[in-house]
């Protein structure tokens, strides 16, 4: 059977596409609460920038993410401080007391100046708790370059769009696991 050039690339971009289609399917019907990033060393916006970044990633794939006030309040009632590390145990108790499958723990652990020269490079860091209170379903951490056209170090704000990307970088691999 010969297949035509048109035929052929139209078969070639659907199969490529295929796997991006099957994603929003696996997370369809999981709800998931983001905690807001808390910042280690630089600007307390990063970690805004970041959770921000998160929670739209994650909606656009598919998951139901719960309000950043519902799971602010629910923080508050259990007493989180999140400038302290918080254990697999407690998370996995917020997660049950929010009703959700996930919960998300990013930390921006430092923004700092690049190696490479006059870039920026925010560290950052996410741990997802599932159903296990042993251990987390998913851990990743990035160094996402940046640069904030002449700011100094202790001023430097990831741009929405490195966040958009060091949210993907995070999240790679959980996606598929979330089913």
């Amino acid at each position: 059977m010969k297949v035509e050039p048109m035929n052929r690339r139209r078969f070639l971009t659907s199969i490529t596409l295929l796997p991006l289609a099957a994603v929003p399917a696996l997370a369809a019907g999981k709800k998931i609460a983001v905690l807001p990033a808390a910042v280690t060393v630089g600007r307390g916006e990063n970690g805004n920038v970041v959770t921000e970044a998160l929670r739209a990633r994650l909606s656009r794939i598919g998951f139901e993410v719960v309000s950043a006030q519902r799971v602010a309040s629910a923080m508050r009632s259990r007493r989180m401080d999140l400038t302290q590390p918080q254990a697999v145990q407690d998370l996995a108790a917020l997660r049950e007391e929010l009703g959700v499958d996930f919960v998300v723990y990013p930390r921006v652990l430092n923004v700092g100046k690049s190696l490479a020269g006059n870039e920026f490079q925010a560290n950052i860091l996410v741990n997802i708790a599932g159903k296990s209170r042993s251990g987390f379903a998913h851990t990743r951490q990035v160094g996402q370059v940046f640069n904030p056209r002449g700011a100094r170090p202790e001023s430097a704000v990831i741009g929405k769009s490195e966040a958009d990307q060091a949210a993907t970088k995070l999240l790679s691999g959980f996606e598929s696991r979330a089913k």
